[in-house]
């Protein structure tokens, strides 16, 4: 009889426990989810996917299709109802805490620089001609059009000056400015090719102007403006942003944060401008940057420095736009729209800012992508991170997909092994301490010297670029060493692939710079050949001084 109770105990206790997780269950299926009740101002709180109504395996399959097509992408940052549900740094040198540069993401903080300066009383309106800014200056050229350009032909790039600044024309025209003793006047003495606010052309001058007016009216840098009005609120204090010689920050970009605090101004956007409860940037001001006001997509006119219109590079890009460049059919106020509902900020070899108010989600790219990769972050984001979202509740738990997902992050954490370093051949004792001079060239390289000591791990490395001398140090034994030069983190590793060539691989940690140099020595002489991911291939030769 005592056993018959017990069993019934028993039974009735393992009905009860199911019944439990029926309604446990139930329960997750049935909580909506809504954005968090946090603010990410001391840092992000994270979950798993599922928490968030996302499939661990869809992200887990992200992270196999970068790896599968090798693409040289630094971190992916994905923030859904304000939870960080994946955070992977692919570049085992960069660390959750360090900056990356963000190139032209810069364009779109410049410009909501601009609505909080505009809110403040500093500038007037986006109708302001912008020649009124600078009473003091004369420009060539001067003529009605010119007169009539407003800030909003600045932020929707659609200014009419023949700036020639970016890809489409080899940035012959910022190669230029960067010359000239006062940018500004630099700017707005070139020539105009259109009437303001008549047709699109991307340009990096038009964000160094808008940062011109934001130091000309606050009476302070940009930097500190922006330091004061937007990054300490959001609790952004790591910044580094390049200012040119007359102390103005360079609007367009050279600007560096760390992949969380890029996050930041996604959910600030996102929240409309919205902070802590407080209005940082004013809400109209994100409603009417991240709605499509010029459409990049149609016909580009690209002109000479004659002002002749080139035809087929005018097809070439429009081409590119229309079938090769994705979340960008049109453009805001310095910030890209997608017609899905989709807007971002994009910055050179792959920097990327994407919100997607549909699905209360931020996402973040740092990267160093050769030119035909720079989209692939854009393809990610439709083809894996989207789809990932399969419900606006909690779901349940994929334990097997959430550990592929770890694992497939983590093993982008284990550092390459060190070998053994082989006996050096003849060349690198015949050329150790031996300094090169090399040939005329644009890049302003002047002299190399290489040092190999026997049964050492390292080699040493000194430039001359610009007659600035700086060492840096090479691992040997397969594994990079860092040297620190100007803030700058710089990694190297290298091997001889031959008794004449010797292989170096170098990595600007946070930086888009990275890629091989293959050193060959022959008769007292060498040639460099550097195969740079974003920037491509170039040949320098040199002799023993």
């Amino acid at each position: 009889m005592k056993t018959h109770i017990k069993k019934q105990f028993f039974l009735y206790f393992i009905l009860i426990v199911l019944l439990s997780l029926s309604v446990n269950s139930s329960l997750i299926a049935d909580e909506t989810l809504h954005s968090a009740d946090y603010w990410p101002t001391n840092g992000w709180r994270s979950s798993t996917p599922e928490e968030q109504g996302m499939d661990s395996g869809k992200l887990a399959d992200m992270l196999e299709y970068i790896n599968e097509k090798k693409l040289t992408i630094d971190s992916v940052t994905i923030i859904r109802n304000g939870y960080i549900v994946t955070d992977a740094y692919l570049n085992p040198l960069l660390k959750f805490d360090k900056k990356h540069i963000i190139h032209s993401c810069t364009k779109s903080i410049m410009s909501a620089l601009i609505g909080i300066a505009i809110d403040k009383g500093y500038v007037k309106d986006i109708q302001q001609p912008v020649i009124g800014f600078f009473p003091d200056k004369k420009f060539a050229n001067m003529d009605e059009r010119k007169k009539a350009i407003t800030i909003e032909h600045l932020l929707t790039m659609s200014h009419g000056i023949r700036t020639q600044d970016s890809f489409l024309y080899k940035w012959k025209g910022f190669m230029k400015m960067h010359k000239s003793n006062d940018w500004v006047k630099f700017i707005l003495d070139q020539p105009m090719d259109a009437m303001p606010g008549e047709r699109f052309d991307y340009s990096n001058m038009s964000s160094f102007l808008l940062s011109a007016i934001i130091h000309k009216q606050t009476k302070t840098s940009t930097l500190s403006f922006a330091r004061k009005h937007l990054f300490e609120p959001l609790g952004i204090t790591d910044i580094k942003w390049s200012k040119n010689l007359n102390g103005i920050h360079k609007g367009w970009g050279e600007m560096w944060l760390t992949p969380r605090d890029m996050a930041k101004i996604g959910w600030l956007y996102l929240n409309k401008g919205v902070w802590e409860d407080k209005q940082i940037v004013p809400k109209k001001w994100v409603e009417d940057s991240t709605k499509k006001i010029k459409f990049p997509k149609s016909f580009r006119k690209v002109y000479d420095e004659d002002g002749d219109l080139m035809i087929f590079k005018s097809i070439w890009a429009r081409t590119l736009y229309n079938y090769f460049w994705e979340i960008s059919d049109g453009y805001g106020y310095q910030w890209w729209i997608d017609d899905a509902g989709i807007y971002s900020t994009i910055g050179y070899g792959g920097q990327y800012i994407m919100v997607v108010p549909e699905k209360n989600m931020v996402v973040v790219f740092t990267s160093v992508l050769k030119k035909a990769n720079f989209s692939k972050p854009g393809v990610i984001l439709k083809d894996y991170i989207i789809p990932s979202v399969s419900s606006e509740k909690l779901i349940s738990p994929d334990i097997a997909e959430q550990k592929r997902l770890k694992s497939l992050i983590k093993a982008t954490d284990k550092n390459v092994k060190s070998v053994k370093v082989p006996s050096l051949p003849e060349m690198a004792q015949k050329i150790s301490g031996q300094t090169y001079k090399y040939n005329a060239n644009k890049h302003g390289y002047e002299k190399i010297t290489l040092t190999f000591k026997p049964n050492k791990k390292t080699a040493m490395l000194k430039h001359v670029i610009r007659n600035y001398e700086h060492s840096l140090e090479i691992g040997l034994d397969n594994i990079y060493r860092v040297t620190y030069i100007r803030g700058n983190q710089i990694a190297l590793k290298g091997h001889w692939s031959n008794n004449n060539t010797f292989v170096m691989l170098y990595n600007y940690i946070g930086n888009t710079i990275r890629g091989k140099s293959t050193i060959t020595f022959k008769n007292n002489k060498l040639v460099l050949l550097n195969d740079d991911i974003t920037q491509g291939k170039t040949e320098r030769t040199g002799q023993v001084e």
